[in-house]
């Protein structure tokens, strides 16, 4: 997996990561290379997916609150990002598509740079 990574705490968190990707089935197969980062292109921070075949990226969120900070899982089949949907910055995973969004932290305090372990 590369990595391309550049976060600074409370300014902006940018995360993009390049790793191996299974192809949905709904896409031409492709190269299995695929970057996820999250994006304020809509007027609101949210996670989006580029794959190397393709001219625009997917938004994988689209919910009022800002996400941030996207962290694929190893296998590709999970993304794990930040968000303040819940009123306080939390870490989320969801689906490699966006959907089965799962909160995994809720504690008052602020939760920074998700990733797999």
């Amino acid at each position: 997996m590369n990595v391309i990574a550049a976060c600074r705490t409370g300014f902006l968190c940018l995360l993009a990561m390049l790793t191996p990707l299974p192809a949905p089935a709904d896409a031409a197969a492709t190269d299995g290379t695929a970057v996820v980062f999250y994006s304020g292109r809509n007027d609101n921070k949210d996670i989006y997916l580029l794959r190397a075949a393709e001219k625009e990226p997917r938004r994988l969120t689209d919910h009022p609150a800002a996400d941030l900070c996207p962290a694929p899982s190893a296998d590709g089949k999970r993304v794990a990002f930040l968000s303040d949907r819940g009123g306080n910055m939390d870490i989320y995973t969801m689906d490699l598509d966006g959907s089965d969004v799962r909160r995994l932290t809720s504690g008052p305090e602020r939760e920074e740079h998700p990733q797999f372990t």
